[in-house]
């Protein structure tokens, strides 16, 4: 299953390097590349379709890149802004969407607007996903306060490498 497999590449002794594409094209570049799994960008996505990111503008964008770059036989995660707005419900609906196109998880942004979502509408989006797609995960809401928390620390997304030598410079660098 997608979903095993990309569970796999967050445990293994190398630190999974998760590229973004913006459209089908990077996407099959960075798979043929060798990457072992590929991320979509939202800000990419919305640049080549003329829209403004963050905006929940590019839904239907988004959903018809990861139906078409599901089947390249790598992992894919996809960028869902901040859920493309509305209740926990909701976005869950669209992660469930992605989950049905093959799609192995989503980077559910936490920025809003000038600022960052409340930890309780983030962990709320998070737990509403994680019942509705359970193959991503189980959890209670507290089990996902507490996950969250706890990925804020051993996570995070370097905006720009430009080289595996770089990529593998910060990752010792920053333990």
């Amino acid at each position: 299953m997608t979903f095993e497999r990309f569970r796999a590449l967050h445990h293994g002794r190398e630190p999974l390097l998760l590229p973004n594409a913006w459209d089908h094209a990077s996407a099959a570049a960075l798979a043929e590349a060798g990457f072992a799994a590929v991320a979509t960008t939202s800000l990419g996505v919305a640049a080549a379709a003329g829209l403004p990111d963050a905006e929940q503008a590019t839904w239907a964008q988004t959903v018809t890149l990861a139906r078409g770059i599901a089947t390249l036989g790598v992992p894919v995660t996809v960028d869902i802004e901040g859920g493309f707005g509305g209740p926990p419900a909701r976005v869950a609906d669209r992660a469930a969407e992605l989950a049905a196109a093959g799609v192995a998880g989503v980077n559910l942004e936490d920025g809003r607007g000038q600022g960052l979502a409340e930890v309780a509408e983030q962990v709320a989006l998070i737990g509403a996903i994680k019942q509705r797609v359970p193959q991503w995960g189980p959890g209670s809401p507290v089990e996902e306060s507490n996950r969250y928390s706890y990925d804020l620390r051993r996570c995070c997304q370097v905006p720009v490498v430009s080289s595996a030598n770089s990529a593998r410079a910060w990752a010792t660098a920053s333990g």
